[in-house]
C-alpha cells in the first residue's frame, strides 16, 4: 500500500471522532431507525429494540409525574397549575413513547418501509 493512500484511508478511519462528524452520522442513524426506511440487520435490529426501552423509560416516567401531580395531594400548586403542568408533561411524555413504540416496531419487523420491500414481478 502506498503512502498517500495509508494517508487517505488513516484520515477516513479518523474521520467520525470530531463531534461536527459525530452528530449528523448520530442524528441518520436515530433517524433510519424511527423511520424505518431501511432493512436492519440482526445486531441492529437488537440495537433498535434496547434504544426504544431506553427512549419508554423517559416517557413512562413522565406518564407517572403527571398522574402523581394531577391527583396528588400536594398544595403547592393551584387547581389550574396542575393540570396545565400535568398536560404539559402528557404532551411531552408522549412524544417520548411515541417514538420509541416505532423504534421498537421498526426492530421487530426488521425496517424498511413496504415500497422497498416489495419485489418486481
Amino acid at each position: 500500500m502506498s503512502h498517500s493512500k495509508w494517508n487517505t484511508e488513516f484520515e477516513q478511519r479518523q474521520r467520525n471522532l470530531l463531534p461536527e462528524d459525530t452528530i449528523p452520522n448520530a442524528a441518520a442513524v436515530e433517524g433510519y431507525i424511527i423511520r424505518g426506511d431501511k432493512r436492519l440487520t440482526g445486531v441492529q435490529r437488537a440495537g433498535a429494540l434496547v434504544l426504544g426501552i431506553v427512549y419508554s423509560l423517559p416517557g413512562l416516567g413522565g406518564l407517572v409525574a403527571a398522574f402523581l401531580l394531577l391527583f396528588g395531594n400536594d398544595p403547592s400548586f393551584s387547581k389550574w397549575g396542575k393540570l396545565l403542568l400535568s398536560l404539559g408533561v402528557l404532551v411531552i411524555s408522549c412524544g417520548w413513547l411515541y417514538i420509541s413504540i416505532r423504534m421498537m416496531l421498526n426492530a421487530i419487523r426488521g425496517g424498511g418501509s413496504k415500497k422497498h420491500l416489495r419485489t418486481s414481478h
